[in-house]
């Protein structure tokens, strides 16, 4: 591999539309303002240079904690989080002469922050600033001298911020859109080089894994596509419409990866003769130029007419099938290359001629996107004022529940803190309070907890030998505290471990420019947050605790209930155009996202405890990623078959019987998951009247399609990806084992790789 190939296999769809790499960068901006005006209120005031440390970890919080969906939305919140700060330090400085009162308001205070989370994240982010605001008031206890120096600084933390949200306001979508179209070549280009090459020294697996790490980016950026045009109004920037545009993503996403799954297969099947070969040199030659963003267009026109020519003679009889899966690929993503982003569409909407969006036209017209009336909505009515009654603790909402629980950790904490050290016990209570936030079971604290002691621990040995090397150079202090700010920002969101090692690391450098480092005091923050870790996560065992288990059962429920949804939509015929039909999909991606998110949030507690540990755990979430590929490549090519000219009730009756083969599968696994909500409940045996009847393999239903209607074909491929993930899934959730066959083994081959 070439160097140029090597840098963009490990940066290609890395970071897409630089979102983390954006917010990174301007709440490290607003952390450098803050310091240099909390720098500005020391050298005025005379105060003591401990509040320089303070203006960096409030900025960073106050930034850090705003997660609003819009930018203009992040601006409102850190916008109030100004005032927030003021009334924090006034309660906690008024309140800090009245004994222990200060500390009630100390422990409400916890509990508020955490129970405002069911409001949303601007709720969230002002109750979690407010407890920060509360705390360093009582931890630093500025007296009434130095409280207006000190409500500066706190003041300057979130006004740092709110300036630089506002620049933040100035958006440039077209460019951003422009970014993403080629973060998405360049991921295809890196899936389609690891799909044809194994990687010398490295076994089978290690290639696959490889091959599933480049799809994965791929569906970052689809997702990140889709979030842009949620965001902006797509027809306002380029020359398509909002469905065309989703359509077209879709598309180049799911012939990519086919491909790619093709490419990967061919070392178990008989070589091509020469002239299969030569076609395929072709495809890939065809291919290759129209991924590279640096190809002339005269160069990408030619590559076109090959790959509509390898199209041609594909439909008439696939000599080879990767060829024809190549020629597709090329063809959806010249679409992409053709679209303009430097206007608008600014003609009237035409309809698009039938066939023109199959990739294997010959004349790709631009799609028209058909505004839909809009369905007046139906005033709600007024439901009934509920009594108040009192509530089984177990019905409570999870933040409720959680709420308690921080506030009796924040008080052991504190007690707990105090008499391992009188000077640093906001150590233990940081840590007990920050384990709750973000997560809502109690093996989501479990994993945060164990990830802020793990992190910690690493982040002190990288932070000593940091310090060590720039041997106390200040600026050189400074920049490891920028770095690791950074750090924390744009890692920190992919996992809780890379957020603690880095502001672990930010605090060893603060203290060596502080002058207060040494071995007692590294070892008293790591016994502080072990304590305070511990604390945290025995009130979320023994306190008001519910089993975590119900919550990743409802997730996965919900995913397979969207899965079923699609499936049953499309054969009764509730989905009747594209724009539902994506929109279907789109719930399904939705909900296999929620589900991979909660498998993951929860790691550390299935690594110990879980059902089948986290092995088993971590691959039925891949199990549902291949399903919902197989959904997308079922949903692209239903828009295909709606747009096909009518071949007859045989191909749908075909169709229609798959899809009633495979609904029972996706139904197993939510009976599945019912039963092993109910506790004393034994595994079933869902699949016991499906293996009883003769059912056929869903690939065999192939033979019964006619040769001119690919659209069918590809969704008929597209079922059996489904149904393959689907009964694993089922067989691994109700201990099920079942013997595959010889034609079963060629079906899995066909496809596993997802």
């Amino acid at each position: 591999m070439s160097t140029r190939g090597a840098l963009t296999s490990a940066f290609a769809a890395q970071d897409p539309a630089h979102a983390r790499l954006v917010n990174a960068v301007a709440v490290t901006a607003g952390m450098l303002l803050s310091a240099l005006f909390g720098q500005f209120v020391i050298h005025t005031f005379h105060a003591e240079t401990g509040l320089l440390a303070m203006a960096i970890f409030l900025s960073v919080q106050a930034g850090g904690m705003v997660k609003d969906a819009t930018a203009r939305g992040r601006l409102l919140t850190t916008a109030l989080l100004i005032p927030t700060l003021v009334a924090a330090v006034a309660t906690a400085a008024f309140l800090s002469t009245h004994g222990p009162l200060v500390i009630v308001g100390f422990i409400l205070i916890a509990g508020a922050a955490i129970w405002s989370r069911r409001f949303g994240a601007r709720a969230a982010a002002i109750g979690s600033l407010g407890f920060m605001g509360y705390f360093f008031t009582l931890f630093m206890r500025p007296s009434a001298e130095e409280l207006p120096a000190f409500a500066l600084v706190a003041v300057g933390a979130a006004a740092a911020q709110t300036v630089v949200r506002t620049a933040l306001l100035i958006t440039h979508p077209r460019r951003e859109l422009k970014v993403l179209l080629r973060e998405l070549r360049a991921g295809s280009a890196v899936a389609l080089r690891v799909s044809g090459t194994a990687v010398p020294g490295r076994g089978v697996d290690a290639n696959t894994r490889a091959l599933r790490s480049a799809l994965r980016r791929l569906d970052q950026v689809g997702r990140a596509i889709t979030s842009w045009q949620h965001r902006f109004q797509t027809d306002r920037h380029v020359d398509v419409g909002d469905q065309t545009l989703a359509q077209w993503v879709l598309d180049a996403r799911v012939d990519t990866e086919e491909a790619c799954a093709e490419r990967a297969r061919q070392g178990d099947r008989p070589a091509p003769d020469s002239a299969a070969l030569d076609l395929r040199a072709r495809g890939e030659s065809a291919l290759e130029v129209i991924l590279d963003d640096r190809a002339a267009s005269h160069r990408v026109q030619a590559a076109r007419d090959v790959a509509v020519d390898l199209i041609a003679q594909c439909q008439t009889s696939i000599v080879d099938v990767e060829t024809y899966l190549l020629a597709r690929c090329a063809l959806s993503h010249v679409r992409l290359r053709g679209i303009d982003i430097a206007r608008g569409r600014h003609r009237t909407p035409v309809r698009t001629p039938v066939g023109a969006e199959h990739p294997g036209t010959v004349e790709h017209p631009m799609a028209a996107d058909s505004p839909r009336p809009a369905t007046p909505k139906a005033a709600p009515a007024t439901p009934p004022r509920p009594k108040m009654r009192w509530t089984a603790w177990r019905s409570w909402e999870p933040t409720t529940r959680m709420a308690v629980q921080a506030m009796i950790a924040a008080a052991l904490a504190a007690g707990v803190g105090d008499a391992i050290s009188a000077s640093r016990w906001y150590w233990a209570v940081m840590t007990a309070f920050v384990i709750f936030l973000g997560a809502t079971t109690r093996s989501g604290i479990f994993t945060r907890a164990y990830r802020r002691v793990a992190g910690t621990i690493i982040g002190i040995g990288i932070g000593v030998g940091a310090v060590t090397l720039v041997a106390g150079e200040t600026s050189l202090l400074v920049a490891i505290a920028v770095v690791a700010v950074f750090g924390m920002l744009y890692f920190g969101p992919l996992n809780y471990l890379y957020a603690s090692v880095f502001i672990t690391t930010m605090l060893v450098s603060l203290y060596r420019m502080l002058g207060v480092l040494d071995g007692s005091l590294l070892e008293l923050r790591l016994v502080e947050t072990l304590s305070g870790a511990l604390i945290g996560v025995l009130c979320a065992y023994l306190i008001l605790s519910t089993n975590s288990r119900s919550v990743l059962l409802g997730k996965a429920d919900a995913y397979f209930e969207t899965l079923e949804y699609l499936l049953r939509a499309v054969r009764e015929g509730h989905v009747t155009d594209r724009a539902e039909l994506m929109a279907t999909l789109q719930k399904v991606e939705d909900a296999q996202t929620d589900l991979a998110q909660a498998v993951a949030s929860m790691s550390a507690a299935l690594a110990i405890g879980g059902p089948g540990g986290s092995h088993l755990q971590t691959d039925e979430v891949r199990l549902t990623g291949i399903a919902t590929r197989g959904a997308a490549r079922f949903a692209q090519a239903r828009i295909r078959a709606l747009e096909e000219p009518s071949r007859g009730t045989a191909v749908d009756d075909t169709v229609d019987v798959v899809v009633a083969q495979i609904v029972p599968a996706a139904q197993a696994m939510r009976a599945v998951l019912g039963e092993a909500a109910e506790p004393g409940v034994g595994p079933m045996d869902p699949l016991s009247a499906d293996r009883r009847s003769d059912a056929s393999p869903v690939i065999d239903h192939l033979r019964e399609l006619p040769s001119d209607s690919p659209a069918s074909r590809d969704a008929v491929f597209a079922l059996a990806r489904i149904d393959w993930a689907l009964r694993r899934i089922v067989g691994r959730a109700s201990g099920l084992r079942e013997p595959r066959s010889r034609r079963r083994r060629a079906v899995d081959a066909g496809v596993a790789v997802g």
